[in-house]
């Protein structure tokens, strides 16, 4: 890998979370993950070997189950306590049970009191997820789709 691949590599971990970073460990700490991971990244990018193209579709589909159990243990991993996680996948359940009960989707409040916010497309999108057990799991079809 190239200096640039690497660095392109960087930007890619670190931009989606570095405002995580920032939120819950501050100022200081974002500007230490950077750092660290710049080096770390731009450091190892002389250790990638080419692999196999055997070897690569073992990767994927590694990384494929990975990506599916995560979202299958989404919902199981969420404390539905305040001040934890997030409530957008709870306001998509609660909104298609909701829709599915005949009531007004927008009256209905999620675990942390929200009220739910989303368009009436995505509960239709959401509805197949949620009637095999959970909106989290159109995360991973959308993304494999």
């Amino acid at each position: 890998m190239k200096i640039p691949t690497a660095l392109g590599l960087w930007i890619s971990l670190v931009l989606p979370s570095i405002w995580l970073v920032d939120k819950y460990a501050g100022v200081v700490s974002a500007i230490i993950y950077v750092s660290v991971t710049l080096v770390v990244v731009v450091s190892l990018h002389r250790l990638v070997v080419p692999i196999s193209e055997h070897n690569a579709k073992i990767l994927a589909l590694l990384t494929f189950f990975g990506t599916f159990f995560y979202s299958s243990q989404y919902t199981l991993w969420q404390t539905h306590q305040l001040g934890h996680g997030s409530d957008n996948d709870d306001a998509l359940d609660t909104a298609v049970h909701e829709l599915l009960s005949g009531k007004n989707t927008y009256l209905a409040a999620t675990y942390l009191g929200n009220k739910i916010h989303h368009l009436p497309g995505s509960f239709l999108l959401a509805l197949p997820f949620t009637l095999i057990w959970t909106s989290a799991l159109q995360n991973l079809f959308w993304h494999c789709f």
